[in-house]
């Protein structure tokens, strides 16, 4: 497992919904042209299944955020025959299994029915994608009449895993015998297995261009936050206070967060614009000036931490990021490359009174530790 200081909770604060009222499947909205101005991107994806004709079902709608606002997935039925009927909408997660189901029942006494499928944390705290498979029952068949998936929004991307597609708002049309589902994808370009720093414990993440590309379900500027995430050494909560105090400015400048540079309207390079203080050979911080240090936008790393660190993880957290508030860690390894811990310099020159003369033997060489 990956540990990082000051991680930001990967909340799930996902987009706010679209609503759409259908009459007789046909779309209305405020912007009738909205449910079809939905781009179709990497993230989109459609499932068929046989129409179902036994009687009239209106256009079903939902969203992630509904899910996690604890609403149920409403279905309008009309011209329903005297006969009773069951309704089943069952969860599976990403391996397949089954989580839960919700049904409901006609009891023949009506025309029309609303009907609300509601779910538990099974299926909410489901890791990975989700699957939802709606079905109907008379007495003789079962109808499977609507089948999507539904992904949420966290992603942990790194060189490995590069991509992700959220799909977090779905449509679903079980007369006309499909549904659809939209979503944010995202995918890392410009990343390295591993990024090679020749300077100790110090790099620029603007020389670095991790870039990130985007697709969203509607075109809009990128939004959310970035946060540079550094990496706990080994041990360090059994460290002295004194040693683990040299972290807390870091903590600060976590906070600060990063910029996001909007290279082309189809992807962002991350970059630090925040100054502040280091003090030149220990890679001490400071929030504020003080004599010896000195301003810049590296990151560093305090040198007693170089054993655990030479070789690491850095992160970047992206928080509520694109249509559907993706919240993405994005994962990078360094390693620091030089590492001189007592430099040795030959000082040519004489000590003591006189003149200097250019004849100088080898027993007047000292060796003078920096």
């Amino acid at each position: 497992m990956l540990k990082f200081l000051y991680i930001f909770p990967l909340s799930i604060y996902l987009f706010s919904s679209i609503n759409f009222v259908s009459n007789e499947y046909k779309v209305v909205n405020e912007n009738e042209n909205l449910r079809f101005g939905l781009n179709k991107n990497k993230a989109y994806k459609k499932y068929e299944t046989e129409p179902f004709t036994q009687f009239n079902i209106r256009t079903i709608t939902y969203s992630m955020k509904d899910l996690w606002n604890n609403l149920g997935i409403l279905v309008h039925i009309t011209n329903v025959g005297q006969y009773k009927y069951k309704f089943k909408i069952s969860t599976y997660d990403s391996n397949g299994n089954y989580l839960e189901n919700s049904n409901c029942m006609t009891h023949g006494e009506k025309s029309y029915y609303d009907l609300e499928f509601e779910f538990s944390d099974k299926t909410k705290m489901a890791y990975g994608l989700v699957t939802y498979v709606f079905e109907i029952s008379d007495v003789y068949n079962t109808y499977v009449v609507g089948k999507f998936e539904m992904l949420s929004s966290t992603a942990i991307l790194d060189y490995e895993h590069p991509s992700f597609a959220a799909r977090t708002q779905i449509i679903c049309e079980p007369n006309l015998g499909y549904s659809e589902a939209w979503g944010d994808y995202i995918e890392l370009e410009n990343i390295k297995e591993i990024y090679e720093i020749p300077t100790f414990l110090r790099f620029t993440l603007n020389d670095l261009k991790i870039r990130l590309k985007y697709e969203f379900a509607q075109n809009q500027k990128p939004r959310g936050q970035a946060f540079i995430l550094f990496p706990i050494p080994e041990g360090f909560y059994e460290m002295s206070e004194e040693i683990q105090s040299l972290y807390d400015v870091i903590g600060d400048e976590i906070n600060k967060g990063l910029a996001r540079k909007d290279d082309n309207g189809e992807s962002i390079t991350f970059c630090n614009n925040n100054d502040f203080y280091v003090e030149q050979g220990t890679n001490h911080h400071s929030s504020k000036y003080q004599e010896g240090y000195e301003p810049t936008k590296d990151f560093c790393i305090p040198r007693e931490f170089y054993p655990e660190l030479k070789e690491c993880y850095f992160g970047i957290k992206l928080r509520d990021f694109g249509w559907s508030g993706v919240n993405a860690l994005i994962n990078f390894k360094v390693r620091f490359t030089e590492y001189v811990p007592n430099p040795m310099y030959n000082v040519v020159g004489e000590i003591g009174e006189g003149e200097i003369d250019g004849n100088i033997d080898d027993s007047e060489l000292v060796n003078v530790e920096l």
